[in-house]
C-alpha cells in the first residue's frame, strides 16, 4: 500500500510493471487504520521501565472517527493527518493513514486508471470502516 509518498509508488509501480506484468494485474491498498504512539516530552516514542520502546497500537477507521474529535490536528502530509492527546498525562500521537484515502484514489485514478485499489486494515476486523470504505472505493 501506498504508506510512502507518491513518488515512491510510482517507482515501485513503474519497475513491477517494466517485467512484463500488465497494469490491469497490479493494485495497489489503500490503508485504513492509523498509529498510536505513546511519545515522551520531547516526541520521541517513550519506553517502559526496561527501556524499550513502547510499540504502536493500531487503530481501525471506526476507533478514529470515534476519537478524533477529542484530539488535536498537527498536520496533514500527502493527505494523512497527524493528531496529538494526552491521557493520564501521557502524550499520544496518533497518525491517520486513512485520512488519506480521498486523495490517494485521486490520485491512483488518475495517474494509474488500469490497477486496481484495494483496501487494507492491520490487525483486528472493522466491518464498519470496511463497508465505509468499499463505499468509498466505488464498489
Amino acid at each position: 500500500g501506498p504508506i510512502a509518498p507518491f513518488a515512491d509508488v510510482a517507482k515501485v509501480l513503474t519497475y513491477v510493471h517494466s517485467y512484463g506484468v500488465p497494469w490491469s494485474k497490479l493494485a495497489v491498498a489503500e490503508p485504513l487504520y492509523a498509529y498510536n504512539w505513546t511519545v515522551n516530552k520531547n516526541g520521541s516514542i517513550a519506553v517502559n521501565a526496561s527501556g524499550r520502546n513502547i510499540s504502536a497500537t493500531t487503530l481501525n477507521a471506526t476507533q478514529v472517527s470515534a476519537s478524533k474529535k477529542q484530539w488535536h490536528k498537527e498536520k496533514i502530509e500527502n493527505g494523512e493527518t497527524e493528531y496529538t492527546y494526552t491521557r493520564a498525562g501521557q502524550k499520544h500521537i496518533v497518525w491517520d493513514a486513512s485520512s488519506a484515502l480521498k486523495t490517494e484514489m485521486a490520485w491512483l485514478k488518475r495517474n494509474y486508471p488500469q490497477i486496481g485499489i484495494d483496501a487494507s486494515t492491520i490487525g483486528n476486523a472493522d466491518p464498519t470502516g470496511s463497508a465505509l470504505a468499499v463505499t468509498a472505493l466505488g464498489s
